[in-house]
């Protein structure tokens, strides 16, 4: 087994794509101010586009790119960065999602698979 870029890239895309990485947030038709999430991932999961539109874009000897498909998820990159949620004032829950899920999800399976991982 050779643990190179791509491999560690791949297993980023696949965790990153598995049903327990995704979270929804829904808000209350009756009331709107009350959040309801679903999941307990970090990949925003509404469509399912954003989750099934990460995969693994370059790979080079000692590095590799993940990206989103910006084709089918056009509105990744605000849910990650922006603050609140298009021009309204309630909070952007996912943002900084990609942060969370490497910090939680992924850094899980890597302790699964290597028994020792340390993150600095």
């Amino acid at each position: 087994m050779s643990y190179n870029a791509a491999y560690f890239g791949n297993l980023f895309v696949e965790v990153a794509q598995r049903p327990s990485s995704r979270v929804s947030y829904h808000v209350d038709k009756d009331n709107p101010f009350l959040i309801n999430a679903t999941g307990y991932g970090n990949i925003p999961y509404d469509t399912g586009r954003t989750q099934r539109s990460v995969y693994l874009s370059r790979v080079a000897p000692t590095s590799c790119t993940v990206r989103f498909n910006g084709e089918t998820s056009p509105y990744a990159v605000y849910l990650q960065y922006c603050l609140n949620v298009g021009r309204s004032d309630v909070p952007n829950s996912h943002r900084n999602f990609l942060q969370k899920f490497a910090k939680n999800e992924f850094i899980r399976e890597l302790q699964r698979q290597f028994k020792e991982v340390r993150v600095q």
